[in-house]
């Protein structure tokens, strides 16, 4: 390619071309301008004493390197070519190890685009659920060993443990009845009569006391209980009359007695703060009459009295206690 003619100003004298640089220089059969060939000042220097290495930048050595800008190739004429001479690396070189070859069609990554995103989210999500029943199917599930251990278990161990926990319940019930069957039975039998009959001088033991008939020493009757073991009897009430028999009967202590010219019937329940009381009929009347009794006795759960006129008078104390 030829190159450009450097431009010239209007006065004669040469400018470098506005497209190469200061550094350009015209071929050799370029006319050279009227400035050029004008001789240039010189200045004197003084003369080397010692060898002088030759000049870089002398013409000669430029010779070698002038290049021309416009075509990238060396000019005809010049030195040779600097980029073959280049050092390349040892043992990498593509042609020589075929270490890079061309991509062949379908080949390499897709760079998503605008124009190719649909296919690539679609591509995405298939590839997910590939995965996702790779992982759950069992073709693709790894082969490992099952970690349940079948074990050998014999038989008669049941048999064993069923007849022990047999007996531990037949012990248990046994135990369970012995002590109900102590709880609910008394320890000790009582032989506690409930229902006699004795003369007023005489006294009835019953639930830990003695109680008897004793005489004031104003000649007075009164009816007191005495604690086992204690020599102090307690007053419970005081009679209006002679005392004829003292009869228990349920709990409930029944005396019948004389007064002067007729007779009648105590009766005292047992408990604290109990009060004695005269003992009535079934009709609510009480009981007693005319002159003097002379016997008193218990008939099974009837009361027989008789006067000393032979009248005979019973009750029936189911029916009034």
């Amino acid at each position: 390619m030829p190159f450009d003619k450097p431009t010239e100003k209007s006065d004669g004298q040469s400018r470098p071309h506005p497209r190469k640089g200061s550094h350009f220089r015209a071929p050799s059969d370029a006319a050279p301008s009227s400035a050029a060939s004008e001789a240039s000042p010189t200045r004197e220097t003084s003369a080397p004493t010692g060898a002088v290495a030759p000049d870089p930048f002398s013409s000669a050595a430029r010779t070698h390197s002038a290049v021309g800008f416009g075509s990238g190739h060396m000019s005809a004429g010049v030195g040779p070519d600097i980029a073959s001479e280049a050092p390349r690396p040892i043992g990498v070189d593509p042609a020589e190890t075929g270490s890079f070859t061309k991509l062949g069609s379908g080949e390499g990554a897709v760079i998503p685009t605008r124009d190719n995103a649909d296919a690539a989210a679609d591509a995405a999500r298939s590839s997910l659920r590939s995965t996702r029943s790779e992982r759950i199917s069992g073709r693709h599930r790894p082969e490992t060993a099952s970690h349940e251990q079948n074990l050998q278990v014999d038989k008669r161990l049941f048999i064993g443990l069923g007849i022990a926990a047999v007996i531990v319940i037949v012990v248990v019930c046994l135990l369970v009845k012995n002590a109900y069957d102590s709880t609910s039975t008394p320890a000790t039998t009582s032989s506690q009569i409930e229902q006699t009959q004795v003369s007023a001088d005489q006294t009835i033991s019953y639930g830990g006391y003695t109680y008897g008939i004793t005489t004031a020493d104003d000649g007075a009757y009164a009816f007191t209980r005495t604690a086992e073991g204690s020599s102090s009897p307690l007053t419970l009430f005081e009679l209006t009359g002679t005392p004829v028999s003292v009869v228990l009967y349920d709990g409930s202590f029944v005396i019948a007695e004389n007064n002067d010219g007729s007779w009648d019937v105590m009766i005292y329940v047992m408990g604290d703060g109990s009060v004695a009381s005269q003992l009535c009929d079934s009709s609510g009347d009480a009981v007693g009459g005319d002159g003097t009794l002379s016997s008193a006795t218990l008939d099974g759960s009837n009361l027989t009295l008789v006067d000393d006129q032979g009248k005979t008078t019973s009750v029936t104390l189911d029916n009034v206690l």
